[in-house]
């Protein structure tokens, strides 16, 4: 992957918890991406190569830490973690009628 002219070895991401290496100007290519496609920049890009048991598990634990009082946070960690829920039970599926 290349990086941005001038930047520096090691330069990271700047959206919000990513720490992706830089891939233009300061974002990462999947940042880079929905910035020029006009998306919002702010979200957190989907991680390749995780169980479905690790992004259940994970997507649980934001629901947990996330904040009754901050509706769209909670709302966000608690359609997450429907999602993974659904996406571990379907790959469970998979597995037990192959």
């Amino acid at each position: 992957m290349s990086r941005a002219p001038g930047a520096p070895d090691g330069a990271r991401c700047d959206a919000a918890g990513c720490g992706r290496r830089v891939y233009c100007g300061s974002l990462c290519r999947g940042h880079y991406r929905r910035k020029r496609c006009g998306l919002p920049v702010d979200v957190p890009l989907r991680r390749w190569g995780r169980s479905g048991w690790e992004a259940l598990a994970d997507a649980m634990l934001a629901y947990a830490d996330a904040s009754a009082e901050d509706r769209e946070e909670f709302r966000r960690a608690s359609h997450n973690a429907r999602v993974a829920a659904v996406r571990y039970a379907r790959a469970l599926a998979d597995k037990v009628t192959k």
